[in-house]
Order: C-alpha cells, then structure tokens, then sequence
C-alpha cells in the first residue's frame, strides 16, 4: 500500500510524533524559494535606515551591498546623490556645501 502526503516540515513532525510511521518512506524537501530581489531605491532605503540609526555610511554601504548584490560604491554614491536633492529643495547653501565636500570626495558625516 502506498501512501502519499503532502505536508510542511513542521506538520510532518506534529503527525509522526502522534502516530509511529510504518515501513519506509521518502521525505522530499523543496528548497526554500528564492527571494524578492530589491530594486535599488529599495536597497538605498536600506542604506538609508542604517545610517539614521548610527551606522557609518560606509559600513552600511558594504553591509547592503553583501545582501542585494548592488555594489557598494554605487551605493555610496546614490545616498550622496539622494541626500543631495533633498537638500536642494529644503536649503541650496546646504546642497552647495554637500556638493563641494562630494566634489573633494571628503563627505561629511
């Protein structure tokens, strides 16, 4: 006789523990699917949230970099490119200042 079940893991293991499994059988494991990959506004909103919470630009800029795949530079780059426009809108003397220290590669943190 042949039995056939669908199950998770988690679920064949509450069934097995109530009741002793017979004869052979074959466990079959799908793996895990794969992951939403992040756009890369995604990825600089990440970039982002680690820095408000302390987190060295550059450190943050390596640590997304090593999860989404986007390199680190242009990480780098697009949190200044970002930070920037939204200066322009709020104080240009403070996106002429960004833009100087940008320009000397020397951003201020």
């Amino acid at each position: 006789m042949r039995e056939v079940i669908r199950t998770t893991l988690s679920q064949a293991v509450e069934l097995y523990t109530q009741r002793e499994p017979r004869g052979e059988f074959v466990l079959i494991v799908q793996g895990a699917k794969e992951e939403q990959k992040l756009d890369f506004a995604q990825a600089l909103a990440l970039v982002q949230a680690l820095v408000e919470r302390g987190e060295p630009l550059s450190k943050a800029a390596k640590d997304v970099a090593r999860q989404t795949g986007f390199k680190k530079g242009e990480l780098y780059s697009g949190f200044w490119r970002c930070l920037l426009r939204s200066n322009i809108k709020k104080s240009p003397e403070r996106a002429a200042f960004l833009l100087e220290k940008i320009v000397e590669q020397k951003p201020p943190l």
